[in-house]
């Protein structure tokens, strides 16, 4: 791994699972993916992990993060014995330590609250926002939870608001995003190899992240707004919505309006017209620039996706060493029958 994070004895043999995914474990973030994340994405991490199927079982544990076409990048992986407390801990540990991330800077994370997760968090990114719309539209859903079920209600009234409501979010991140979707859809990615053995699984990931990178780069060459697609279309549904409003003007360079632009970073149709209305509408098109956050730029896109990750020589180029022993994974058998195909039964 050119520039990443692996640590490892030459000639090592692994005699149980568990070893194989100890070491497993420093097979987790390339250079490219730390400067990419700290250089050009939004400060928001989702985490997850996805049992592995097949003979070989354990948890691959992930962190994903948003590009500023919203766009799944990944951060750092990893195989481990499970959803739990110690795993989540040394993995989120790994990750801040690589990272380099200074408590100072904002992060936000988003999880589905399995076991050991929220724990984890807490130790190893204590200064963090941990993720769940105005507040308005917030007590009418809360009113409208509480006539079907009032135990849901004190179930919710029970988890900070910052956690799961848009109202509540930290304006710092530049993210509405109130669910965990990026990291379900970075695990449908998986497909069969989640049956794999551990190390095609995480070299099928390595190559899928490393023509990302390079395909990204294509396809933003190839943009000609100055700003990523998602953004552009937002900017254009904005407009159109704007048009419908009365604008209401305070007085010099204020105006009434909601503030979702300070959570999305992106103008909504409340924004867009006052800022027609300051600037002209032959102007405002100009200055839109300076009213979408930096990380949603077509710049912060260039400079997520500038590095590279390299791809591993041939085995021939490896190192001879003098111990070429390393056992397999062994295979945990299924409890119960053996399965049969629809073919076996037939016959």
């Amino acid at each position: 791994m050119v520039g990443g994070r692996i640590e490892f004895e030459v000639g090592q043999t692994h005699d149980t699972v568990y070893s194989l995914r100890a070491l497993l474990k420093d097979y987790a973030i390339q250079k490219a993916q730390r400067l990419g994340f700290i250089e050009g994405c939004k400060p928001f991490i989702g985490i997850d992990g996805c049992h592995l199927k097949g003979p070989y079982r354990g948890v691959h544990l992930m962190t994903v993060a948003l590009d500023a076409n919203n766009g799944l990048f990944s951060i750092a992986f990893c195989i481990s014995e499970g959803e739990i407390l110690s795993s989540w801990t040394w993995f989120l540990k790994m990750l801040r330590e690589y990272l380099k991330y200074t408590e100072d800077r904002p992060i936000s994370f988003m999880s589905d609250r399995q076991n050991g997760v929220i724990g984890a968090l807490k130790s190893e990114w204590p200064t963090a926002s941990i993720r769940a719309y105005d507040m308005y539209v917030f007590k009418r859903v809360m009113t409208d939870i509480c006539t079907v079920s009032a135990d849901a209600k004190a179930w919710l009234e029970e988890i900070e608001l910052k956690h799961y409501s848009r109202h509540a979010f930290d304006p710092n991140m530049k993210c509405d995003n109130v669910t965990n979707n990026i990291t379900e859809a970075f695990n449908s990615l998986l497909g069969d190899y989640r049956v794999r053995a551990y190390l095609s699984l995480l070299e099928y990931i390595r190559r899928l992240v490393m023509t990302r990178f390079q395909q990204r780069k294509e396809d933003c060459q190839r943009w000609k707004t100055e700003f990523p697609p998602s953004v552009n279309k937002k900017i254009v549904q904005a407009s159109l919505d704007s048009r419908i409003l009365t604008m209401i003007h305070a007085g010099e360079r204020e105006y009434e309006m909601l503030g979702l632009t300070r959570i999305s970073g992106v103008p909504c149709n409340h924004a867009l017209t006052g800022i027609r209305h300051f600037y002209g509408m032959g102007v405002a098109k100009e200055r839109l620039i300076d009213f979408v956050h930096p990380s949603l730029s077509k710049s912060a896109f260039v400079v997520t996706y500038r590095n590279m990750i390299h791809p591993i020589p041939n085995i021939c180029a490896w190192v001879d060493v003098e111990v070429t022993h390393v056992d397999p994974s062994p295979l945990i058998k299924k409890s119960g029958r053996p399965e049969t195909s629809k073919e076996e039964r037939i016959k």
